[in-house]
């Protein structure tokens, strides 16, 4: 019997991977990652938006809701200082009309100083400070300071002392409405502020931002009537006697409130207090200098075709 010796193949080395094939997988890899992280930062952005949309509708909410109940406590249950009544030229209705607006002034303040003297603008009084004397609950937020570090800051932490006030016995709960990420001080001067969901302070104006597409909502059917003021529905502002430019009482009453013509023609003003997030970009896409607070005609608008991203509480709210 004839045994044949079987010998045994030894294994076969494998090759490695060869550069092309890593340079495939890394390429893969990175797609995969890219897309990865797009889809996660676009839910984060798609999130922020939505938070922040709610966030400016509740604020929006509650404050007009209280811009509402005084400006009828002061249309109804008020009488004019003798101060005002000069401002209006003696005319009744005027004088309750300026009368009402600088009562708005005072209880929502856009900056730390006219929260500590409602009735003066830049050091200057126009108003005599026994008529229009401050807040005491909003001057103790302050903690003694005149200025925010940051003054772009001021207009939200103001806005967020406005929504606090207990106001006819009712309390609107911050937390409770807004949520705890909702309240920051981003500047660390001690006074809080509403921020959006990216983080950032929102921005509150009186009267009008300067934004046409905001400022078109306040326009009526009837071309002739450019003015859609809701705290002077009579037009008393209008009246051709009074709003002249020899007139100073107009120059202070623009300085302390809104103002009524630009360049010789009706403003168009949206009187509904607004709420505004710069939105991702952070970066306000108004003609209104955010800082103050005031209408600059000579601000450029963000450029057309560009995205500014600003979120409206009240056309978010319609």
């Amino acid at each position: 019997m004839i045994h044949r010796t079987v010998l045994a193949r030894p294994p076969q080395r494998r090759g490695g991977f060869t550069l092309v094939e890593l340079l495939i997988v890394m390429t893969i890899i990175a797609v995969l990652t890219g897309l990865v992280v797009a889809a996660v930062f676009g839910f984060i952005d798609t999130q922020s938006k939505q938070n922040t949309t709610l966030l400016l509708q509740k604020c929006h909410d509650t404050l007009t809701q209280r811009w509402s109940e005084t400006s009828k406590d002061f249309r109804d249950n008020s009488s004019p200082p003798p101060s005002v009544f000069n401002l209006a030229g003696g005319d009744p209705d005027r004088a309750k009309v300026i009368w009402m607006k600088l009562q708005l002034r005072r209880r929502f303040p856009m900056s730390y100083s006219e929260i500590l003297n409602p009735g003066a603008v830049n050091g200057v009084q126009i108003i005599p400070y026994s008529d229009l004397p401050r807040i005491p609950e909003y001057a103790k937020a302050l903690g003694g300071r005149t200025t925010a570090n940051d003054r772009a800051t001021e207009s939200a932490a103001c806005l967020l002392m406005a929504l606090q006030r207990v106001t006819k016995g009712m309390k609107f709960s911050i937390d409770e409405a807004l949520g705890p990420n909702a309240i920051k001080d981003t500047d660390g001067d001690g006074v809080p502020e509403i921020v959006d969901a990216w983080g950032r302070p929102v921005a509150f104006f009186r009267w009008g931002t300067g934004n046409a597409a905001l400022d078109a909502q306040s326009k009526s059917t009837n071309p002739n009537h450019l003015d859609r003021d809701i705290e002077d529905q009579g037009h008393t502002l209008m009246n051709a006697n009074w709003n002249i430019a020899s007139n100073g009482s107009v120059a202070l009453y623009e300085q302390l409130c809104h103002k009524i013509s630009l360049n010789g023609k009706p403003w168009s003003y949206f009187t509904i207090p607004v709420v505004v997030s710069a939105g991702k970009s952070g970066n306000f896409g108004l003609k209104t200098d955010p800082t103050t607070g005031l209408f600059s005609p000579d601000m450029a608008p963000v450029a057309p075709g560009s995205d500014s991203g600003d979120l409206y509480s009240f056309l978010l709210s319609r």
